[in-house]
């Protein structure tokens, strides 16, 4: 009696692109740091000059892997994951363009902090899109998410205060020094205060400088949108108001109602663009506010030198 032959079913083994991979880097955070360099990702949106295809950089991304002892994933995988991560990217875009009004609801209604309301908004971004916050650097192009803000009475904040205060410190102490390598300087110091001290430290101001300077000037850019746009509200309620005086001699009462009707909508529009406006000001103070935390500076340090009013 013959035996049967056995079937025999090879299966792909699927695996986590954030599996452990010992002490070399996993699938996604090859694919992550590749992604962020941004003569690469430039690369994959525009092309170069040298005409590489996608499939030339999946196979280039591949072979990093490889080199990292990870040999399961095709380019076809790769491909599917960038355009995965660009989808989350946008889901995550989309749903911080809209959170401003609820923010502001959480701390006025809620009672919430500052703090918990800047955690919380972190929190559903990440639920968004998992690695927004490495992504943002080189996907993010629209300047609404992550514009400086002014005070809610229209006035910019005066954030230089805390550049001038921290330059005004005499320099530390040759012993309190600290000698750092620039090619493996992290990018944000793991304390922006100096030892026994609530001075900011030396290299503190050195890394805050870029961006209190940006903030500062596009902190007045904001300012002056803000206002163009009021002025063109109330410029848009005094032609409401002016026509409407006109129409009282008019005798087609129809043409009459339909030229207010048009110029109602046009001040409501104005209205709402401001109110958006606003809403992305409240925002993007919560988001200043965490990244100053994130410099190890005290909430009570910042909220006193910024004098952030909400």
């Amino acid at each position: 009696m013959h035996a049967k032959p056995v079937s025999i079913t090879r299966r792909r083994t699927f695996k986590r692109w954030d599996n452990n991979n010992g002490d070399k880097p996993s699938s996604i955070q090859i694919l992550i740091n590749w992604l962020t360099d941004v003569s690469n990702y430039s690369c994959w949106k525009d092309g170069d000059s040298s005409g590489k295809t996608k499939e030339v950089l999946c196979s280039e991304i591949r072979e990093i892997m490889v080199e990292n002892g990870i040999t399961n994933r095709s380019n076809g995988d790769i491909r599917s994951k960038i355009q995965y991560l660009h989808d989350k990217f946008k889901d995550a875009t989309n749903f911080l363009n809209g959170t401003g009004q609820g923010i502001l609801n959480d701390i006025d209604e809620s009672g919430k902090t500052l703090e918990e309301a800047a955690k919380t908004l972190e929190e559903k971004v990440k639920q968004k899109c998992t690695y927004y916050y490495d992504l943002k650097c080189v996907m993010l192009h629209k300047p609404s998410v992550n514009l400086p803000f002014p005070m809610t009475s229209g006035d910019p904040i005066d954030v230089s205060g805390v550049y001038k205060e921290a330059c005004s410190h005499e320099e530390v102490d040759a012993e309190d020094e600290v000698e750092f390598d620039a090619e493996t300087l992290p990018v944000y110091h793991l304390s922006a205060m100096s030892s026994g001290s609530q001075k900011p430290s030396k290299w503190a101001r050195q890394t805050i400088d870029a961006s209190i300077s940006e903030i500062v000037e596009e902190s007045v850019k904001l300012n002056c949108i803000h206002v163009e746009l009021m002025q063109k509200k109330f410029e848009a309620e005094a032609e409401v108001n002016e026509r409407q005086l006109c129409h009282q001699e008019i005798v087609h009462e129809d043409r009459m109602i339909m030229e207010e009707r048009q110029l109602n909508i046009k001040a409501k529009w104005v209205e709402n663009e401001a109110k958006q406006l606003e809403n992305d000001c409240i925002q993007s103070k919560l988001q200043y506010i965490a990244k100053l935390e994130s410099l190890e500076l005290s909430k009570e340090y910042i909220l006193k030198k910024l004098d952030i009013k909400l």
